[in-house]
């Protein structure tokens, strides 16, 4: 394990090395006992969220001398980036965050599982090789046990393709019900401002393979959950459905974090909202009566 330190340079003067630097490790533990070395103060840690590898802890000119007398190893700017990126690539530590916007954030669990429940058909996102990786299927909640798990399955050779067997964090992503809003259809005096809305979930996680028993047990629990709403339900066969399962890789993932934002005009005064849904449950170029129902919902959350 190592402590590095680099150049800090200032934006606003020409790109001018300040002779200060940024102090980063290769663990949190060691960086901050490091730190506390140079007589730095916790609240000084520079945390950059889903972006670890980018920790640090300014330092003065004075401060960047210390460090490397007390073995800190310098770095220039090319060698930092390159040992940052190799983190990314060897973790998949990073992943880009949704806009921010505080007030349609939630961090009901409830919330996401009725997303799922809902919309089981989800976005699977991994990196692999400096590589990011898309995939779409169909999921389940893993209903007996405790916590927010999903289960679900990938055709060959999408688990190479993801490269699930190393241990990386999975981000996946679960779409509710969207559509346009036009701001013709609020109340006068409303901001007129057209917008888009939407529920949808990331989910983090990493991924566990299934054995290829219980990869089976998923694959015709999902074809149950499905086939029991139509008339005649082909319920997977046994001996047919072994055969199925060797051309797919089962998963478990147990989510160790989420971000949940929905967005159905909770913002809007009372009478833009009930204009904006019976204009979603109207003929016309938006009728959108999924959404309609998903924003009237939300609108007796917010009354209720």
């Amino acid at each position: 394990m190592s402590v590095y330190v680099d150049h800090a340079f200032s934006a606003g003067d020409w790109g001018r090395w300040t002779g200060g630097g940024h102090l980063q490790a290769d663990s949190t533990d060691e960086l901050h006992a490091f730190a506390a070395r140079l007589g730095l103060r916790r609240e000084w840690f520079q945390s950059r969220v889903r972006r670890p590898e980018k920790d640090h802890y300014d330092l003065t000119r004075a401060g960047r001398e210390r460090a490397l007398e007390l073995g800190a190893i310098a770095e220039d700017v090319r060698t930092g980036s390159r040992r940052r990126r190799a983190i990314r690539q060897a973790t998949g530590a990073y992943w880009p965050d949704m806009r921010h916007n505080p007030k349609h954030a939630t961090n009901d669990a409830d919330v996401v599982r009725r997303l799922i429940r809902e919309n089981p058909w989800a976005t699977l996102v991994s990196t692999n090789d400096g590589e990011l990786i898309a995939s779409h299927y169909p999921i389940l909640l893993d209903e007996d046990v405790p916590g927010l798990t999903v289960l679900t399955h990938v055709g060959r050779p999408d688990e190479k393709l993801h490269g699930f067997a190393d241990d990386r964090e999975l981000l996946l992503i679960v779409q509710g019900r969207h559509g346009y809003v036009s701001p013709s259809w609020y109340a006068p005096g409303a901001t007129r401002a057209p917008t888009w809305n939407f529920s949808v979930a990331h989910c983090y996680g990493v991924p566990q393979i299934l054995d290829e028993q219980e990869n089976l047990r998923v694959l015709t629990r999902l074809v149950e959950h499905f086939e029991r709403h139509v008339e005649r339900p082909a319920l997977l066969d046994p001996d047919y459905g072994a055969k199925l399962a060797t051309g797919t890789v089962g998963l478990r993932l147990p989510i160790t974090r989420f971000v949940c934002k929905v967005k159905l005009s909770q913002d809007k005064d009372p009478i833009s909202r009930r204009q904006a849904i019976a204009a979603l449950r109207a003929p016309g170029p938006y009728h959108n009566p999924e959404l309609a129902e998903e924003m009237e919902r939300a609108r007796g959350d917010v009354t209720g």
